[in-house]
């Protein structure tokens, strides 16, 4: 998947700005329908957090489904922090966004207070039997 790097940056901007280094923050990589493979936006949804968890309103969740229909656009990944090392959580695997093949979920470390990088960051992308699969960020995210 092409990742835009100015798209990398605007994300851990916002993690930084909403989770202030002391609280988990998410946000979803929107691409177009037509073309699943590169991330067109970050779309920083409305939560409440933690310093281990974070809760997306359902409501919202709702509307951006809607949304992505009528925009013909789709969301391809789940990104968000943890307070120490990256990793994904079992609430993780439970809870997330879209649990389907080819969804990504990736995990910052620290908070987003680190390098603006995809080093020490976890990946895992839904496989068609509905596990996850850690993948490496470097090989499957391609910064543009």
């Amino acid at each position: 998947m092409e990742v835009p790097s100015a798209l990398l940056r605007e994300t851990l901007d916002q993690f930084r700005a909403c989770g202030r280094g002391e609280r988990e923050c998410v946000v979803y990589w929107i691409a177009s329908g037509r073309d699943p493979h590169r991330v067109m936006r970050v779309v920083h949804p409305p939560h409440s957090a933690g310093d281990f968890g974070y809760e997306v309103e359902s409501r919202f969740v709702n509307d951006l489904f809607l949304a992505l229909r009528r925009s013909s656009e789709t969301v391809r990944a789940q990104v968000h922090t943890h307070p120490f090392g990256a990793s994904h959580s079992e609430v993780d695997d439970r809870y997330a966004l879209a649990p389907a093949e080819g969804f990504c979920s990736l995990v910052v470390p620290d908070f987003a207070l680190g390098e603006a990088t995809l080093d020490r960051t976890h990946l895992v992308v839904m496989d068609p039997n509905g596990e996850w699969n850690v993948i490496d960020p470097g090989a499957h995210l391609v910064l543009v």
